[in-house]
């Protein structure tokens, strides 16, 4: 059992700071993508926040950091999705890691001016045309999407360090554990996410999920809401 290394209150924000490139004085994109996957390996859950109302989805995302969770994700098809990242990147702490989601073929060309405004990791329903290697050149972490052991060993072996395993549903954590009992396959670290939610969390993180994407029933449904709003009541796992 690993789950004390996903608590939500870990002294996580203590983690050597990357190092710096002398050269340029820039931190090195391979140790940027490295503090970003572990930030999200320790983080143990990403909150999903697909959102038609801006403000209520940066409320949203500041309350989610409040409650312990340290790492979310803005989907790209929220309204005002370019303000709703950087005020969120802008206004949480260095504990928390801001990225992207929903990111499709035609978003790739975008990835320098989503890495300006601070997304750290970048999420996919696919994997987009070229995605991998254009997240990584932009130092963020690309998580690209996949189904089958065939398909996500192609995005292993091309490089990606987290894959988004879509529709998590699907599968289950039952087939999930039993894939990854195949231990060559343990190479791949696995972000489950469509479906999940924080009843089945450490069903997910016994099966060896490294981190597991959660939306609405998480993050709230009143955020996909023009207006209008309500208390978030989803149970927090690990407090």
């Amino acid at each position: 059992h690993h789950h004390h290394r996903h608590h939500l209150f870990s002294s996580f924000f203590s983690f050597f700071p990357p190092q710096l490139d002398l050269t340029t004085g820039q931190l090195s994109h391979e140790a940027t993508l490295d503090a970003t996957f572990q930030h999200l390996s320790t983080a143990g859950v990403l909150p999903i926040l697909r959102a038609k109302n801006p403000a209520a989805a940066i409320s949203r995302g500041l309350e989610l950091a409040e409650m312990g969770y340290r790492a979310m994700e803005i989907t790209l098809d929220t309204v005002e999705w370019r303000l709703v990242l950087k005020e969120l990147a802008t206004q949480l702490p260095p504990s928390v890691c801001v990225g992207v989601g929903t990111v499709m073929d035609d978003d790739v060309p975008l990835l320098p001016e989503i890495a300006q405004l601070g997304a750290k990791f970048a999420l996919s329903p696919i994997e987009p045309k070229g995605f991998i290697s254009a997240c990584h050149a932009n130092g963020i972490l690309a998580v690209p999407a996949g189904l089958t052991a065939n398909e996500m060993w192609d995005m292993h072996r091309r490089g990606a360090r987290i894959i988004k395993m879509f529709h998590a549903s699907l599968v289950t954590p039952r087939i999930l554990k039993s894939m990854l009992g195949v231990s060559p396959l343990q190479a791949m670290k696995i972000a489950p996410s469509g479906g999940c939610s924080p009843e089945t969390v450490e069903e997910w993180w016994d099966a060896g999920a490294v981190c597991v994407g959660m939306g609405s029933n998480l993050t709230g449904k009143d955020i996909t809401a023009l207006a209008g709003w309500f208390e978030l009541s989803a149970c927090v796992p690990g407090i």
